[in-house]
């Protein structure tokens, strides 16, 4: 099977030393509700939809490897052509005021640690690789409420891709 369509890389960044990544590994209910019309609601008969957070495992990109933004976010590339959705900048949870442009914020907030980690020497510009896979798809695992949205410790059980595909 041919490889799922992928819009090109606007900008790739080798990894030179080792740089803190956020791979997405689940999702919790977050503190944030809204009503049918997607405005604010307090957890009552009212709030008919509970929005989530995504949980996430805070580990490394490593020389070798390249970091890509592409529409629809930042991809790693591995040194073996396997690629998967990250964050770089640390995550946050939704909160009542951001939650319908936590998206564009968390775009800007990756854009502006990728500029950091350029002047700090740990990323340069580079010429985008092809991904010999499609990216995998970040795993759907419900966390508590209370979970963290970002671990350092990936959880027992906890897996790094979705299961069942359907490539």
């Amino acid at each position: 099977m041919g490889m799922a369509y992928l819009p090109a890389a606007q900008r790739a960044l080798d990894v030179i030393t080792p740089v803190a990544i956020y791979r997405q590994i689940g999702r919790r209910p977050s503190q944030v509700y809204v009503n049918d019309a997607m405005g604010d609601a307090t957890p009552d008969k009212k709030a008919q939809h509970r929005l989530s957070d995504r949980v996430y495992w805070k580990t490394e990109a490593k020389p070798g490897e390249q970091i890509q933004d592409r529409r629809g976010g930042v991809l790693l590339v591995t040194a073996t052509g396997e690629c998967y959705p990250i964050a770089l900048a640390e995550p946050t949870p939704l909160t009542t005021e951001t939650a319908f442009s936590h998206a564009d914020l968390a775009i800007k907030a990756d854009q502006a640690e990728a500029e950091r980690l350029i002047v700090a020497g740990s990323l340069v510009e580079a010429t985008p690789r092809r991904p010999k896979h499609p990216p995998s798809r970040p795993p759907d695992r419900l966390f508590a409420d209370d979970h963290p949205v970002v671990v350092d410790k990936l959880p027992k059980g906890a897996k790094l891709e979705a299961e069942n595909v359907g490539y």
